[in-house]
Parts: structure tokens; C-alpha cells; sequence
């Protein structure tokens, strides 16, 4: 795997003791450090250099962190930039005014090194994930899948791989709107997180791929029940997503690129579905081309389908025959 890359963090204070210590520990746990000796600095680096999170005294020279945060949170190249804010103990008021000016969180001086690393390395994991965030469905995107499935291979865990594909959504993009596409993706990803809550297990995981491509984790053992399910409950869904006429009629009509109309049947899904121990890997690469393949099979079918290991060579066993 590529490795990861070092993260930056901005350390905002004017206490060069202070800073010396904040050097050694940061650097100590792999951390590059920038620093700047003032509030005006802060805000200089933090746009030139683009570091990963920043670490601010409120009481500085020149610029205190309030007007730091003010402006840094006016940029858009700041604007959601995490920050941790430094305060003194007894100052509450300072805490929450600097939480209301726009800080992620706040620790207290003196540190304790333990629980700054701490606060520092959670923030940056939480920013990470949620910059990740499909902004359509809110769902987990392709940097959180890979690092799910990577974590459930290296454990050794047992578990059941879906990917979800939307079959005739361009037709329906086309014929309907951006806007309706958009509602397509959203009711897709609700009803899938309905099944998922009424499977009631502790394992799920639903992530976005992006446009209609979906990836559920679930146990092993449930994995084609899921994939079943979820089919039969996408089969009732869809005709509301049509309107009257179209419902009446089966299909839809868009214009080729011979501008010709062309008739499109209904949305339907294709599931590609997966058990990790069917094979051997180690890599969440590989497990997406193999889930890939699957769903490539299944696509040539016209129905809402279920495509598994064991399904797939009942279809190659009965066109030999043929």
C-alpha cells in the first residue's frame, strides 16, 4: 500500500519554551511542525503552507487567536481548517469564546502531552473521515470503505462485501432532471440504511463509491440475505419514483445520441455479493475488482439481480451446456 502521508500541524505560540517541548513531542509521534511566533505569522503560514491542523494560543502579540480564527475561518482556503485552541485553565469564558469563534476543540495549560496527542490525533482522523463524506447521501466515500475493508482483512474478521449498482440511472437523469436523479441516489441510500437498521447488526457498514455505486460490510453469513432483501424492497420502491404516464407505460423514452427516442425500462439493481474467505487476499483492491467482475456479470441481465461466486458458475456451467 502507498504510504500514508506525514501530516503538518501549525503551532501558533509565543512561548519559544513552550514551543521547544510541543517540537520534541509532536516530532516524536511523526508530526511535521510549522511554527509561527505570533497571531499575523499564524495566519501568513497557515494560507501559504496548508497545514493539516493547527495548534493556537489565544494570548499573543500583534494578534490574539480570536482575531486568528476570525480570519482564518473567512478564507476559503482556512475556512475548515481544524484548530485546537490553547487556553488557561481558569479561563472557562476563553474556552467557550473560542469554541464560538470557530475552534474544533481547546486544551489547557499546562499541557498534558498525553491528552493533547491525543485531542490532536482525533481531530485529525474525525477531519479526514468526514472530508470524505459524500455530500449528496452524507454516506462514508472511497477513502473510508478502503480503510474498513483494509482494517476487517487484517484482523482476519469474516465478513460479507456488497457492491451496489444502480442499473438505467443515466436514462433516468436524462428523461427527469438532475434534481430527481439526485432524489434517485438519496431514497437508494435510505432504503439501503432501512435494511441495514432492521438487520440489526453491529457489523454494518454502508459507504458511497459515488454517483450509483454503493459498498455494504455485513457479516458473512447474512451476506446474500441482505442482497436478497434489499432487491425485494428496491422492486417496490421504484414505481414511485416514476411519474403517472411512464408508471402506466413500463418505460421511459430519451433521445440517443442518433437523437433518436430510445425506450429505457425501470431502474433496477445490480448486487454483486461477496463472502471475504471465498478467496485469498489481503488487499481491499483486490476484493473490489473480484465484487467488479461480479457486477460486471450481472449487468447483463435486464432484472434486479444477485450475483455471487456460486450463481455466477451456475451461469457459465448452463451456457456450456447450451
Amino acid at each position: 500500500m502507498q504510504a500514508s502521508r506525514v501530516n503538518r500541524i501549525l503551532v501558533v505560540e509565543d512561548d519559544e519554551h513552550l514551543v521547544e517541548l510541543l517540537k520534541f513531542h509532536l516530532r516524536a509521534e511523526g508530526y511535521e511542525v510549522l511554527v509561527a511566533l505570533n497571531g499575523r505569522a499564524g495566519v501568513e503560514s497557515a494560507r501559504a503552507q496548508s497545514p493539516d491542523l493547527v495548534l493556537l494560543d489565544l494570548m499573543m502579540p500583534e494578534m490574539d487567536g480570536y482575531e486568528v480564527l476570525r480570519q482564518l475561518r473567512d478564507s476559503y482556503r482556512t475556512r475548515y481548517l481544524p484548530v485546537i485552541v490553547v487556553t488557561a485553565r481558569s479561563q472557562t469564558s476563553d474556552r467557550v469564546h473560542g469554541l464560538e469563534s470557530g475552534a474544533n476543540d481547546y486544551v489547557s495549560k499546562p499541557y498534558v502531552f498525553a491528552e493533547l496527542l491525543l485531542r490532536i490525533r482525533n481531530l485529525l482522523n474525525w477531519t479526514r473521515d468526514n472530508r470524505d463524506m459524500n455530500p449528496l447521501t452524507g454516506l462514508p466515500g472511497n477513502v473510508c470503505i478502503e480503510k474498513e475493508v483494509t482494517r476487517r482483512l487484517e484482523t482476519g474478521e469474516r465478513f460479507g462485501f456488497l457492491y451496489v449498482d444502480v442499473n438505467n440511472f443515466k436514462a433516468y437523469n436524462d428523461h427527469y432532471g438532475y434534481a430527481r436523479g439526485d432524489m434517485v441516489i438519496r431514497e437508494t441510500a435510505s432504503l439501503m440504511g432501512s435494511i441495514l437498521q432492521e438487520m440489526g447488526r453491529e457489523s454494518h457498514f454502508l459507504g458511497h463509491i459515488g454517483g450509483d455505486d454503493f459498498v455494504i460490510l455485513t457479516d458473512a453469513d447474512v451476506v446474500e440475505e441482505m442482497g436478497e432483501r434489499l432487491l425485494q424492497a428496491y422492486a417496490q420502491t421504484v414505481p414511485h419514483l416514476y411519474d403517472p404516464e411512464d408508471r402506466a407505460r413500463g418505460y421511459i423514452e430519451v433521445s440517443n445520441r442518433k437523437d433518436e427516442m430510445e425506450r429505457f425500462p425501470f431502474l433496477t439493481l445490480t448486487v454483486a455479493a461477496i463472502a471475504s474467505d471465498q478467496f485469498a487476499t489481503t488487499h481491499a483492491a483486490e476484493l473490489s475488482v473480484r465484487a467488479a467482475e461480479l457486477k460486471s456479470h450481472g449487468k447483463t441481465k435486464r432484472d434486479n439481480v444477485l450475483v455471487t461466486e456460486r450463481r455466477r458458475a451456475q451461469d457459465l456451467a448452463e451456457r456450456k451446456v447450451g
